[in-house]
């Protein structure tokens, strides 16, 4: 039985692997330099490209964030929660790309110098991004100067932070992350330091 249940397991495996590697190469010719001129127009078009880079990031990538989820609930972490962590972020920070184009582009924000890699900052980002197009909050330079402002103070130890939102931001990125009212205390926080709300 046991021998049986690992042979379907495999199975199981082989055909996500094929099938993601399929898609995942589809993206990849429909988006990569020179490769593009090449392909049919429906592979150019970045929502189509989503949405089979949804289906590898929570289908294919099923086992990894159901095992993650599970060492996270009892405080573990290993390379399935890594490899989580890392993919969900860069498949977050693709969609804000993908369904904010010119507006998210347009932040160039550095990601790097303010060290904003987690998924609890990029979600923050995404979710701030579209209430700014949602509210057609679309002064770009003032937008980015402020987010500027913003995470450079944020960058300081606790103690030297003196603006009460950026203060409520990085209490937020303290404990439990990625539950529903710290993500909404991130947004929040960014859309009151910006807009002075």
């Amino acid at each position: 039985k046991i021998k049986k249940e690992k042979t379907k397991e495999l199975k199981d495996l082989q055909i996500k692997t094929t099938v993601s590697l399929i898609l995942a190469g589809l993206v990849v010719w429909g988006s990569f330099p020179g490769l593009m001129n090449t392909v049919p127009a429906i592979l150019k078009n970045m929502f189509n490209h989503f949405l089979l880079a949804s289906i590898v990031q929570f289908w294919g990538a099923y086992d990894f964030y159901k095992a993650a989820i599970s060492s996270l609930k009892h405080r573990l972490a290993n390379m399935d929660t890594l490899v989580v962590i890392g993919t969900t972020v860069a498949y977050l920070y693709s969609s804000a790309v993908v369904f904010f184009p010119g507006f998210f582009e347009s932040l160039n924000l550095d990601l790097s110098k303010y060290s904003i890699a987690g998924v609890s900052h990029i979600y923050g980002l995404w979710c701030f991004s579209n209430y700014c197009v949602d509210n057609n909050k679309n002064n770009i330079e003032y937008i980015k100067n402020k987010l500027n402002e913003f995470f450079n103070e944020q960058k300081k130890p606790k103690r030297d932070i003196k603006n009460m939102h950026v203060s409520v931001y990085k209490d937020s990125m303290s404990s439990a992350t990625k539950s529903f009212s710290q993500r909404n205390k991130r947004m929040e926080a960014l859309k009151k330091y910006v807009f002075q709300e």
